[in-house]
């Protein structure tokens, strides 16, 4: 899980850090990952 403060700073963070790193992994991934988003302020509210 990671949490970004806008969608742009992960974008940036996926596509700058991420995936290059990734890519030099052994074995590497042979699918793309899954991405699901989240609006931490639903999370937070009381139930």
């Amino acid at each position: 899980m990671a949490v970004h403060d806008s969608r742009a700073s992960w974008e940036t963070f996926r596509d700058e850090i991420l995936l290059p790193r990734a890519a030099g992994l052994a074995g590497g991934f042979t699918t793309p990952a899954i991405e699901t988003d989240v609006d931490l302020h639903t999370l937070w509210i009381a139930k």
